[in-house]
């Protein structure tokens, strides 16, 4: 899509996105799952993984956006503390580098989750580009507007 497209993007083009259908009731009954499956095309689950593999993940990514002086590393809301962007990497090539990934699915509670789930051992396909976008003091600008 050329950019002269994206730019002429507004909110009132995109369809209306609506709440994401939790599954978490559906755990344990394989053939409603694989109902919710076939009619949402996903299964979206709340408080599932463990909250301290959670925390040691987010970690990872608190602690670049600290090193790029974006957020403090104390605040845990992560608040964007107005720095320049101007080298900041929101392709997060250096995030890329640190496959934080990996660690995280290896934790004994997500594994055994998917495990679970799944009803065989995951196979993990690695996300191949991460993006972090500052908050926008344009809330009319076009969510494309990067």
């Amino acid at each position: 899509m050329s950019e002269d497209r994206v730019a002429s993007i507004s909110r009132s083009d995109l369809p209306v996105m609506r709440e994401l259908t939790v599954s978490n009731h559906l755990l344990g009954d394989r053939k409603a799952l694989d109902v919710a499956w076939e009619r949402d095309g996903y299964w979206f689950f709340r408080d599932v993984l463990d909250k301290n593999a959670v925390t040691r993940f987010r970690s990872v990514y608190i602690e670049l956006l600290a090193e790029h002086g974006v957020v403090t590393a104390d605040d845990p809301y992560a608040r964007y503390t107005g720095a320049s962007l101007e080298t900041f990497p929101f392709r997060m090539e250096p995030l890329v580098a640190r496959q934080p990934w990996k660690p995280f699915v290896a934790e004994k509670p997500v594994h055994d989750f998917f495990t679970y789930l799944l009803g065989d051992e995951p196979f993990w396909v690695p996300t191949v580009e991460y993006r972090a976008v500052p908050p926008a003091d344009d809330h009319n600008r076009s969510p494309f507007d990067f």
